[in-house]
């Protein structure tokens, strides 16, 4: 088994892709588990691990002495014990860039699931209730993006194509083409106090959590702005 590559895969992939693996990278081993919690075991002699859920806990990889690669295919990285897989030397990258289409269509949906008002819909077709709730529409609002990267652009090309006005915020300001406005992060009262929509795509960091609160909404610039 030591002469070939081991990769373990936590979480299961279609067939067809798995036996397209298989048969390209034959001198590759490739042991596919439904759950971290099933692979822990393999992976103590895994060279490659591809993380398709949640990353292993930090005592798993303190045993996994041939553990040199982890994929994780989340573009955030934050679940992971970081330290440890340093400590270790094991080389991490995550799957930034592949998730704009599907997080485009899933913010676009939100939205519209909101200005639609698509669930009570749902529900008074159910209930055979012929009674229209209050719906408004996406064109003319304002969303504002916490975060102008990759997946920000893909949910503004998307929401500009239904007339929406979009701004951000970042930590320098630097102006960003796909954006009508940006701002510095600590000047987001100005654009937050316009905003119709708030979509946080900021990293989960030391500095980032708990950024969203009560506060961050209720702030004296906010208000200043708005009377």
């Amino acid at each position: 088994m030591r002469g070939q590559t081991k990769v373990v895969l936590t979480g299961t992939l279609p067939k067809q892709m798995y036996d397209d693996l298989t048969n390209k990278f034959p001198e590759v081993s490739f042991l596919m588990f439904e759950s971290q919690e099933d692979a822990d075991n393999e992976l103590k002699s895994a060279d490659v691990l591809f993380a398709l859920g949640k990353g292993p806990s930090e005592d798993v990889i303190k045993d996994a002495d041939n553990l040199k690669w982890l994929m994780t295919i989340s573009a955030g990285v934050d679940q992971l014990p970081l330290g440890a897989l340093q400590k270790r030397g094991v080389k991490v990258t995550n799957a930034k860039g592949v998730h704009e289409v599907q997080m485009g269509e899933y913010a676009m949906h939100a939205m519209l699931d909101y200005a639609r008002s698509a669930k009570k819909t749902v529900q008074y077709q159910t209930e055979g209730l012929w009674q229209k709730p209050d719906m408004m529409e996406l064109y003319g609002k304002h969303v504002l993006f916490l975060g102008t990267g990759a997946i920000a652009k893909a949910i503004v090309h998307r929401a500009t194509a239904f007339g929406m006005t979009c701004s951000g915020v970042n930590t320098s300001g630097k102006q960003v083409t796909e954006f009508q406005d940006v701002a510095m992060f600590n000047k987001v009262g100005r654009l937050l106090s316009k905003a119709d929509f708030v979509i946080n795509l900021l990293p989960l960091t030391e500095n980032t959590t708990y950024l969203i609160d009560q506060d961050f909404f209720c702030s004296d610039e906010i208000f200043s702005s708005l009377y």
